[in-house]
């Protein structure tokens, strides 16, 4: 493993492309091949809302508040699972890295809240919802990601109706058909990857709290992974699309080690039945040999760009970082080249 390690040492130079990534555009089929993609921009406008919040408690130097603690938190949540993702999904990296994301959550009043603390995850999602919805209204191929938001919903009102002890495993596959039908690229555009999908649990341990571990599954085959749900307890009807999946969840009563054992056995078995390797390193330990790089990469840029983004003042490497950005103003998003110049001209 000291080989992949050196290979991602200068992670705050990836990091300064992924951040490039946020502010561009997709890349789409050409316009004359078909009609363009809608832009799928929650994910995209929530991280900004953060960005600005975090530069405006910077500048008003109240960092160190209750406020400004949460926010950063969230900001560098966001920065380390996108970190976590870039990785995983290299294709130098994706056949002995694995992704085990745990998490812990707050309920109140019987549902589950977000990282603030506050907003019920369910009404999160059903914004979402409404949002892809509309879009699919605009393109037709987007009824696929309706579709996944949806059960999305209906998977976050199950876990909210889960009795204390619990356990709740699902599965969300790559969308093979819309790839199919589609192109991979068009899919991967919106962050899914071919062959890459993601065994979802959550373990309700007292009526105040859920754990919730995302774990991936490489080289997906559709018939060789029902056949190992199956044997797990789970059931996915013939002929039932991939966006629907998520639906045929295994819910048992066990608490989180018991879950998180059952998911690994789960993905073990698959492996196995595909001859492919099982002994592979956890992204999350990968990541944390590598913590101070990527700290270093968050404070770099993320922390001075919050600043910019809200107040326009930048040091000289956000000051590069935008005049390369502006290069290209044309692949940036709307409305983005207008606030990249006011950070550009800003004393």
């Amino acid at each position: 493993m000291s080989e992949t390690l050196t290979i991602v040492g200068d992670i705050a130079e990836r990091e300064r492309l992924e951040l490039e990534q946020l502010w561009q555009l997709p890349a789409v089929v050409p316009q004359h091949e078909q009609p363009p993609a809608p832009e799928r921009q929650e994910t995209y406008a929530h991280s900004l809302r953060v960005i600005s919040k975090l530069g405006a408690l910077a500048a008003a130097n109240l960092l160190q508040t209750p406020e400004g603690v949460a926010a950063r938190k969230e900001l560098q949540e966001e920065f380390e699972s996108s970190v976590a993702e870039m990785i995983k999904t290299d294709v130098e990296f994706r056949g002995v890295l694995e992704i085990n994301r745990e998490d812990t959550y707050a309920i109140k009043d019987g549902k589950v809240l977000a990282y603030d603390g506050k907003t019920p995850v369910v009404d999160m999602i059903a914004t979402g919802v409404e949002a892809s919805a509309k879009e699919a209204l605009k393109d037709k191929r987007m009824c696929t990601q309706a579709n996944r938001d949806a059960a999305d919903l209906r998977n976050a009102h199950a876990v909210d109706a889960m009795e204390p002890g619990m356990t709740r495993i699902a599965i969300s596959m790559d969308p093979k058909e819309a790839m199919q039908r589609d192109g991979v690229d068009f899919w991967e555009g919106f962050g899914y990857r071919e062959g890459l999908a993601f065994i979802q649990w959550y373990t309700k341990v007292d009526a105040d709290t859920l754990v919730t571990g995302t774990y991936s599954i490489d080289h997906t085959d559709l018939e060789a992974f029902k056949r190992v749900w199956a044997k797990a307890g789970g059931e996915i009807p013939a002929g039932l699309s991939t966006d629907q999946w998520l639906d045929c969840a295994i819910t048992t009563q066990c608490g989180v080690e018991q879950a998180r054992e059952l998911v690994k056995t789960i993905r073990n078995q698959y492996y196995r039945q595909q001859h492919l390797p099982t002994e592979r390193y956890a992204i999350n330990d990968f990541m944390a040999l590598n913590q101070q790089a990527i700290n270093q990469a968050f404070n770099e840029l993320y922390m001075p760009m919050s600043i910019a983004h809200d107040t326009g003042r930048k040091n000289a490497t956000i000051h590069a970082f935008v005049e390369g950005m502006l290069a290209n103003p044309t692949a940036l998003k709307d409305g983005t080249a207008a606030k990249l110049r006011k950070i550009y001209n800003h004393d």
